[in-house]
């Protein structure tokens, strides 16, 4: 659907397992720069995943990356060319020189990560989870290039902070985004907050709500506004504690001008 219905490629990569929870890979994946970009499109608690999240995730890009896994605690580097820079020639104009994202998960309540892989949590689940999260992310452009011309020149700089919760049918996530751009002719910083929830009145009846605001800086050459989005409806799940098949019912309000903000 974002390619106007034509075929694309989204995830290709090898990977190779080293055992002891350490683990390589390399083609086009997605970074882990933004948490809710990295919850699977089919384990996300709401239709769709936030604004803030499209303004702000680095989505696939093409590189190297290193993970590792040691009980609670999970780690990931990434060395790629740059934010969002899927399916691209490795000299484009639309890449970074060089982009590259760390990130560490911490899991201070649970028993391990599986319990985190979705935004739900089932009324059978006994024990509380917490996760707490943080993303650091570098990209500079303005040498690479052939014919197309060098990349685009200047620096972004992001810290994401994320923290989420679930127990006996409830489930919580919260996420703050902070980015610093240089084009070479003025910095500009860029903020972004998500804030939603979730209940199960019934085995298979979840109700759930959302805020999350774009918040983009005064000196952004841009003159955006800010953009705020509350969301909020129910899942019916056809099978209870799956995701395989259910309805939902979702209801977004704009606070503000939707064509004030060329961040969404």
């Amino acid at each position: 659907d974002s390619n106007g219905g034509a075929a694309d490629i989204r995830d290709a990569y090898a990977k190779y397992n080293f055992g002891n929870g350490m683990k390589l890979r390399a083609g086009q994946f997605k970074t882990g720069m933004v948490r809710e970009e990295l919850v699977s499109d089919s384990a996300q608690l709401l239709v769709e995943r936030s604004q803030t999240n499209s303004a702000f995730s680095w989505g696939r890009s093409q590189g190297l990356g290193i993970e590792g896994t040691q009980d609670n605690f999970k780690w990931m580097v990434d060395f790629t060319d740059g934010p969002s820079t899927d399916n691209t020639e490795y000299d484009s104009a639309s890449e970074a020189d060089f982009g590259i994202v760390g990130r560490v998960e911490f899991l201070a309540m649970g028993k391990d990560f599986d319990a985190v892989r979705q935004f739900s949590s089932w009324t059978s689940t006994a024990d509380t989870t917490g996760l707490v999260g943080a993303s650091l992310g570098y990209a500079s452009g303005g040498d690479t290039g052939a014919g197309a011309g060098p990349t685009t020149d200047g620096t972004i700089l992001q810290l994401s902070v994320d923290t989420q919760w679930g127990g006996d049918g409830w489930n919580a996530f919260g996420a703050f985004h902070f980015r610093s751009t240089d084009d070479t002719t003025t910095t500009f910083d860029d903020m972004g907050v998500v804030v939603q929830g979730g209940y199960f009145f019934r085995e298979n009846l979840e109700g759930f709500a959302r805020l999350d605001s774009i918040i983009p800086d005064s000196n952004d050459p841009v003159n955006d506004d800010a953009f705020t989005t509350l969301a909020g409806g129910v899942n019916y799940y056809i099978v209870p504690n799956s995701q395989a098949s259910k309805f939902t019912a979702q209801l977004n309000y704009y606070l503000d001008n939707t064509g004030a903000n060329s961040l969404i």
